[in-house]
């Protein structure tokens, strides 16, 4: 059990000699745990609205930044998704160190990519997939399936994504901007390889979204008549998912892996895995 006493150490630190007790992630399934349900009121929290959703958390954490990027419970706690880092103490300064050396090293690397490049690659998207369109009201989406654009414009970064299922494209972003990032997720490869994951980032980082209803049944638009050994098995979503994610450069897109259907799953996944030389 995890114990109730509050850490006097700043956040995230670790008292000398002693571990710092893991704190498992849980699966989220609809909308995380705590959201309001109540039209955006919470007990003596004013909360901010993003693109019509209430945002149930301090204002401070609302953008990413490096004191808020490795997150941590109230007490400086890790969060864990299971793995074998959360089983092994002694390796948490090292990976705490690595992933604050890959947060400088991505800050430096965004910062040198160009503007007006990153602005071109936004604006013909909706030129070549007249089914992408821009989203003021989020919750208009809700159990709406298809394909999403998050923009970050602060960082010329652009993260393409599919949503099925209940809750549809509003659901699958606001779990983005809700979920915490474990201290185990934090790197995917090397310091100075990693991809910063999109849900390191914070709600008001998204500054722009586009969206396409898709259903399963039948491709449309950019995508009719296309055909081929890549895309065999691909639903009209996941089609146009893999379309929009090629169309926009690479050092513009956070995805951290291909999008589109990967027949291999998980393995297919990480065979896959996109990196950058940010050193």
């Amino acid at each position: 059990m995890m114990s109730s006493r509050r850490s006097m150490l700043p956040r995230g630190a670790l008292a000398p000699g002693r571990a710092m007790p893991p704190v498992a992630c849980r699966a989220t399934r609809g909308l995380p745990q705590g959201f309001p349900y109540n039209g955006g009121r919470t007990r003596g929290r004013r909360l901010v609205e993003h693109f019509h959703i209430p945002l149930p958390r301090q204002p401070e954490d609302l953008r990413l930044s490096r004191e808020n990027y490795i997150c941590t419970t109230r007490d400086g706690r890790y969060y864990f998704e299971r793995g074998r880092l959360e089983r092994a103490p002694e390796q948490w300064a090292a990976v705490r160190e690595g992933a604050l050396r890959n947060y400088d090293l991505t800050m430096a690397w965004l910062a040198r990519l160009p503007r007006a490049g990153f602005e071109r690659a936004i604006g013909r998207l909706p030129e070549r997939f007249p089914e992408l369109r821009p989203v003021d009201d989020l919750t208009r989406w809700g159990d709406v399936p298809g394909v999403y654009v998050l923009v970050l414009d602060g960082y010329k970064q652009a993260y393409v994504g599919l949503a099925r299922g209940r809750g549809g494209i509003r659901q699958r972003i606001v779990v983005h901007w809700q979920k915490k990032m474990a201290f185990n997720r934090l790197l995917a490869g090397p310091p100075e390889r990693s991809i910063m994951a999109i849900d390191a980032f914070r709600a008001l980082d998204t500054t722009r979204i586009f969206a396409a209803e898709v259903g399963e049944a039948r491709a449309e638009g950019a995508l009719a008549g296309q055909a081929g050994e890549a895309q065999a098995g691909m639903g009209a979503a996941a089609q146009l998912e893999r379309a929009v994610f090629d169309a926009l450069p690479e050092p513009f897109l956070c995805n951290r892996t291909v999008a589109g259907y990967l027949p291999g799953g998980l393995h297919e996944a990480i065979a896959r895995r996109r990196y950058r030389q940010l050193a």
